[in-house]
């Protein structure tokens, strides 16, 4: 299966059995949402592969007290991006609303329905302006049905390192 000039493996034959396995690669566009999601991905024991192996009698070390408080003020700082029920999301979701509700306004105005702004306000024929959904992936949702490795110099006890063996 090595490819003749040594710079890498080649595709598996379709005849092949096998695992199938997607790469998503997502930039983060802010430091702090970065923090958020790599904290909650590793130490947040009540959702992702932390809950599945928890729930499969897996032993997980327990987190210091520091990297958990750590980790909840940058889920709270970064709560909507993540999709965090909150007053945060609330408040965006009823900005979004409003907003949707002046464009439909002004695209009923627009008479031919062949027009370029009436196009760009309804992409999806029979939905309303989706503002910010249409073409857009869910960074939430992403993160949750993925398995994420991150490279951190972050440690899950207040312990020093060497105590723990």
């Amino acid at each position: 299966m090595d490819d003749s000039d040594g710079s890498g493996m080649m595709t598996p034959d379709e005849s092949e059995d096998g695992d199938i396995v997607n790469i998503t690669v997502v930039e983060i566009p802010s430091r702090s949402l970065g923090k958020a999601i790599a904290l909650r991905t590793v130490f947040d024991d009540s959702e992702g592969i932390n809950a599945e192996m928890r729930d499969d009698g897996v032993q997980l070390p327990p987190v210091g007290n520091s990297v958990l408080e750590g980790m909840r003020e940058a889920m709270q700082s970064c709560a909507v991006e993540l999709g965090l029920n909150g007053p945060a999301l609330r408040e965006k979701e009823a900005d979004l609303e409003k907003r949707e509700a002046v464009l439909d306004k002004l695209a009923l105005e627009i008479p031919d329905e062949d027009n370029f702004m009436k196009k760009m306000l309804y992409p999806v024929p029979n939905s309303g302006v989706v503002l910010g959904k249409h073409g857009r992936f869910d960074l939430a949702m992403t993160v949750a049905s993925s398995r994420v490795w991150f490279q951190l110099a972050i440690h899950p006890s207040d312990s020093i390192p060497t105590l723990l063996n």
